[in-house]
């Protein structure tokens, strides 16, 4: 008994020394393993690259859909279903300064105080749901209230004076134009990266979504105004003064400059002031600003836009620095097709997208799916940015698809969507455009549960399973219509949503019904975007000789036919002058001192060019919209006149081989546009006005009503159903398929076989 006793003492100790060698030797390595360096333990390289046609998301050199889960409400059981269906991309909100909007602990604390524990907690959860997920943390920065109080000469000022507005969590608001704060917040997310990096979770992380002001979206925080244009204005602060005049030296380099310019005779460069509230509120002639009277204003929205893509191109350099540029940076910008930007197009600071997309360091853009359009069988999926112009310049973009699902019981803000019937088709009509431009993006299940059935996330797994096959084919564009589009013209309009609604935002939902797709482009590059056969001008009102030498050549690149809207090139270099359109048109456009809605009648000879365009059909808009501008050439076919105003509103010239049409009116129908279209030899694939998105390899169609639809082909292919598993057509150059009301198809352009010989990328 003793020498039993004895021996199980011996091996009790031997245990317990062993036990503690177990544990010193694991707090040993995991001291090692935070104190090693991030090259030592190979952290993940993620990277965007061209692949098969388009921009395309890399991890560890594999290629990756991009298709993501988000939320706000970090639960586990719904990391662990999307995990489990195979969507290992996660994004998750947190903050390397303080966030103005949920409840997060504050991470900069004091001066080189810091707590980052919420990222640890949250990747801790993500990582125990799913194992295999790699992450793209969003880092919300603004600064915390501790800081204000101590830089109160740094702080957003208002147009009345004051530094305060109740928003969120927070009163007062960093001037994004102070290079205290600019440094500042840089050197926090440099501290957050440096700490991630530390973390056992880091090779779970590929990259940074870098966040600040309003929603999340760099939005100036005047963005909280009403809708008429009358909304506070910012920023007068001191930091915004001084980086005003910065900027104007660079433009204009001299005193006597800057005073020809702005038509006042005692600015100087040094003493130059943000215009007050009411030169920012001003119109000169009716909707315009002219340049001879308020360039100031011109100058200043154009700075002012500016300034939001330089704090920025700051942030995604400190990713890039400490992230030794092997992780990605993205951000929330380009908005000018924003859903409540009505009044505020302008105020928001969206419109400086062409000078972001400059910066090396960007690697994504994202925005939410458009607000509006949204509807069953009637909306149109599509963006709030110029997102062909991002891919033109080799980003990357990410679509938020925040689509309220059936399973979100207030739905007063958006489309109600009621069943789960009525959610596969929205979200199979959203994968369709996101595969026919190549995006990445994310289910963003805002405020969790919006896809906690096990029906629907059946539905969600074979979208994913879809979207992950798709970037194996050829995701060039098809495009033969491009929407020529232009940042700088919006500033010679005021602020009001006048004009700028019918013109740019309302137009949107005729174009995805023009049963082809369709390009962004922007009018600075013409030059660099591939050749079209029908060019849409949108807004061209100011453009400048090298900008009008490039439309020049469109015709010597295979160009057909052009349509320029109301306005275009009335904003010359110095004053509004109706000799503008003529010269950028080719059309002798005269002017009306009134103003009017402008509503267009389509004469017989315009349904009989335009068919099946019907005679006495009206388009255009209800707003009054001044000065009147209207073609009158003898060398024109009058397809369209103004109501109550016994002029031209539509008409057709050929110039020089070209169709060249102009419309008075804004808000061209689909059918309208579909008809000019066709004449342009562009290839139609849907003439019902259904929304059709389409690259190389896919064609999806979402049917406005239901019948049958005739549906054509630009070659001759085999069709598959690639979501209900079924050949729609082989060997095909037309095909019919019966549609219901509000459903949404999705063909892959070949045949079945080679569809389910294709692997998933990862």
């Amino acid at each position: 008994m003793i020498d039993v006793w004895e021996k199980g003492i011996f091996m009790y100790h031997r245990f317990v020394r062993i036990a503690f060698c177990v544990f010193c030797c694991a707090c040993f390595a995991d001291a090692m393993f935070n104190n090693l360096s991030a090259q030592d333990r190979k952290l993940p390289k993620a990277e965007i690259k061209e692949y098969n046609g388009a921009p395309a998301l890399f991890i560890n050199g594999v290629p990756n859909a991009g298709l993501t889960y988000m939320t706000y409400n970090s639960l586990a059981k719904h990391y662990e279903s999307f995990g489990k269906i195979g969507v290992d991309l996660v994004s998750v909100s947190v903050t390397s300064d303080f966030s103005v909007f949920f409840n997060q602990p504050t991470a900069w604390q004091g001066p080189d105080q810091y707590d980052f524990s919420d990222m640890d907690e949250k990747m801790e959860t993500i990582l125990k749901a799913n194992p295999d997920a790699y992450v793209i943390p969003r880092v919300y920065m603004c600064s915390p209230p501790w800081w204000d109080e101590q830089h109160p000469d740094q702080l957003v000022k208002w147009d009345d004076g004051t530094t305060e507005r109740q928003i969120g969590r927070k009163k007062t608001f960093p001037s994004w134009a102070s290079e205290e704060y600019r440094q500042a917040t840089a050197n926090n997310l440099r501290h957050f990266i440096e700490h991630v990096r530390k973390q056992k979770y880091a090779d779970h992380v590929i990259g940074y979504h870098l966040a600040s002001g309003m929603w999340e979206e760099w939005f100036y925080w005047s963005s909280t105004g009403s809708s008429d244009g009358l909304s506070d204005l910012e920023d007068y602060s001191k930091p915004m003064v001084e980086a005003f005049q910065k900027w104007l030296k660079n433009k204009y380099l001299s005193d006597n400059s800057i005073q020809k310019a702005w038509n006042i005779t005692t600015v100087t460069l040094a003493a130059a002031q943000i215009p007050t509230k009411a030169e920012r509120q001003a119109a000169d002639l009716f909707v315009w600003r002219d340049p001879a009277i308020h360039q100031k204003v011109i100058d200043y929205y154009e700075f002012y836009c500016e300034n939001v893509t330089e704090i920025i191109k700051l942030l995604a350099r400190t990713v890039k620095e400490a992230t030794n540029g092997e992780q990605l940076a993205g951000v929330f910008y380009g908005y000018m097709f924003f859903s409540y930007a009505d009044s505020w197009m302008q105020d928001n600071g969206h419109l400086a997208l062409q000078k972001l997309l400059q910066c090396k360091d960007i690697d994504f853009l994202t925005a939410p799916s458009s607000y509006a359009f949204r509807e069953l069988g009637t909306g149109y999926s599509t963006g709030e940015a110029a997102t062909d112009a991002v891919r033109l310049h080799g980003k990357y973009y990410m679509n938020e698809n925040d689509y309220k699902t059936h399973l979100v019981a207030s739905q007063e803000d958006y489309c109600r969507i009621s069943t789960i019937r009525e959610s596969e088709s929205v979200e199979l009509r959203e994968l369709g455009n996101m595969i026919s431009k190549a995006w990445g993006g994310w289910w963003f299940d805002m405020g969790g549960g919006w896809y906690d059935e096990p029906e629907f996330m059946k539905i969600i797994k074979k979208l994913n399973e879809i979207g992950e096959k798709s970037i194996q084919t050829d995701r060039s564009e098809s495009s033969e219509i491009a929407v020529v589009v232009d940042e700088n013209s919006i500033f010679y309009t005021g602020l009001k949503k006048t004009l700028m609604k019918p013109l740019m935002y309302d137009q949107i939902l005729n174009l995805g019904k023009i049963g082809a797709p369709f390009d962004w482009v922007f009018q600075s590059d013409l030059d660099i975007a591939r050749p079209y056969k029908f060019y849409i001008f949108i807004n061209p009102f100011h453009v400048d000789v090298q900008q009008k030498a490039a439309i020049d050549r469109l015709k010597s690149r295979g160009a057909k036919g052009f349509l320029w809207l109301y306005g275009a090139g009335f904003a010359g270099e110095k004053s509004l002058d109706v000799k503008g359109c003529t010269d950028l048109t080719g059309i002798n456009i005269k002017m009306k001192g009134v103003d009017c809605p402008l509503l267009v009648k389509i004469t017989a000879e315009g349904a009989k060019m335009l068919a099946p365009v019907y005679t006495d059909s009206i388009y255009g808009t209800a707003n009054s919209i001044g000065p009147l501008l209207y073609p009158d050439d003898p060398d024109t076919k009058v397809l369209g006149t103004i109501q109550g105003q016994g002029v031209a509103g539509l008409v057709l010239k050929h110039i020089g081989g070209l169709d060249v049409y102009y419309s008075s009116a804004p808000t061209l129908p689909g059918s309208v546009l579909r008809g000019m279209a066709s004449r342009s030899g562009v290839h139609i694939y849907d003439y019902q006005d259904d929304a059709v998105y389409a690259n190389q390899s896919f064609l999806s169609i979402h049917a406005q009503g239901s019948g049958v639809r005739n549906v054509r082909l630009p070659k001759r292919t085999d069709v598959y159903d690639v979501y209900n598993d079924t050949i729609a057509a082989k060997n095909a150059i037309r095909f019919d398929v019966d549609l219901p009301d509000k459903q949404t198809v999705l063909y892959f352009l070949g045949s079945a076989e080679e569809w389910k010989k294709i692997k998933q990328a990862h």
